[in-house]
Formats: C-alpha cells, structure tokens, sequence
C-alpha cells in the first residue's frame, strides 16, 4: 500500500501550527535586517535588539511545536480510530466482530498465506461487511505481501479509509525528504543568530 509522500498529511489545525512559526521565523530574519541597517544603533543596541528578539521567537516556536505535536498525536488517534473501529458495531453485534477476528487471525496463522485473502473474498461475496473489515485489521498488521494485498482490496472498496489510511501514514513517518517534509523540520527551529561587532562589521548573518 502505497502513501503519498508529498503531503505532511497533517489537518488543518496542524498546518496551522506549522504557518504561524514559518511566519514566526519570516518575521525575525525581517527584524534582523532592518536591525542590521539601522545606522542609529550601536553593536551592541543591535546585540541587545536581537538577542530579545531572539529570546521571545525561541519561546513562540517551542510553544508552537508543542502545540503541533498534541495536534498531529490527536490526528493520528481520530484517524487510527476511523481506520481500525470496526462499521457500526452495537452491543449486540459485538460478539459477531469478535468472531469474525477469530476466524481472521486463524486463517493469518495459517502457512497458506492465501487464507485471508480467500477469507475477504467469500466475505465481499456474502456481503459480510464486518467479516470483510476484520480481515482487513489482521491482514494490515500481519504484513505478509498475500496479507497487504487483502487489506489493500478492503481500502479500494473504502475510499474514505483509504484517505485515512495515507494520512495517518505519513503522519507516523513523515517524509523529510519531500519539499513539505523539509519545511516541517524547519518550521520549529529558530534561524542561526546575526551577531554585530564594532565598525558595523556582521558575523554570521545567515537565517
């Protein structure tokens, strides 16, 4: 099953949080220059100017992070739950769900590593909805290429779980080679500080 690696698969409420400290970070390479031109400031009003600015983006950006990291661990909960609940299961069809796993996990036992998707297929026959997503859960954690080929033909007839399945994906690994990756990683870390001696003379103006 494939995911889809240019998307940090993240909600609205996450990328958000990723926003606000690009924009944290765009406004302090902002400040650094103009602070950098002024010529009424001495090295050191522009050592003291920075350093607070400095101070007051390391505080915003960890609080963003956190904020960023309990968003995407609620994201992953939602959708792990969207994902792996089983369909409409009331009091009474509970013990239906429950045997429907058994007979999913003795068939994955099995070394004929064809029984589950032999399984999923006599359940989409029958119409078995909950024998259908039972085997879906054990064939997804069981692994075995025959397994993901059954899981994958469950997500083909759920698009939604489908969608689901790749957010959820990319938020457990993120993809940091991806231009979106990349930005993820930077979004929280602050530029490299200017630094100003006497003379105007900048050293390691690099943001």
């Amino acid at each position: 099953m494939t995911t889809n690696t240019h998307n940090n698969g993240g909600s609205t409420m996450t990328n958000n949080y990723i926003t606000q400290a690009l924009a944290t970070r765009q406004s302090l390479e902002e400040l650094a220059a103009t602070v950098r031109d002024d010529s009424l400031l001495s090295a050191d009003g522009k050592r003291e100017a920075v350093d607070k600015a400095w101070s007051e983006a390391e505080a915003t950006l960890r609080h963003l992070e956190q904020q960023h990291r309990a968003a995407s661990q609620g994201e992953m909960e939602r959708l792990s739950r969207s994902i792996y609940s089983p369909p409409a299961v009331n009091g009474s069809l509970f013990g239906t769900y429950r045997d429907a796993l058994d007979r999913a996990e003795r068939a994955a036992a099995q070394e004929d590593t064809g029984r589950l998707a032999a399984l999923m297929a006599t359940a989409k026959r029958t119409g078995d909805i909950l024998q259908q997503h039972a085997v879906f859960v054990v064939a997804e954690q069981a692994g075995r290429p025959e397994d993901l080929l059954a899981a994958k033909s469950w997500l083909d007839d759920h698009p939604d779980k489908a969608e689901a399945y790749q957010q959820l994906a990319a938020l457990e690994s993120p993809d940091v080679v991806s231009w979106e990756g990349m930005e993820v990683a930077r979004a929280f870390n602050l530029p490299r500080k200017p630094e100003f001696v006497l003379g105007g003379t900048q050293i390691g103006w690099d943001a």
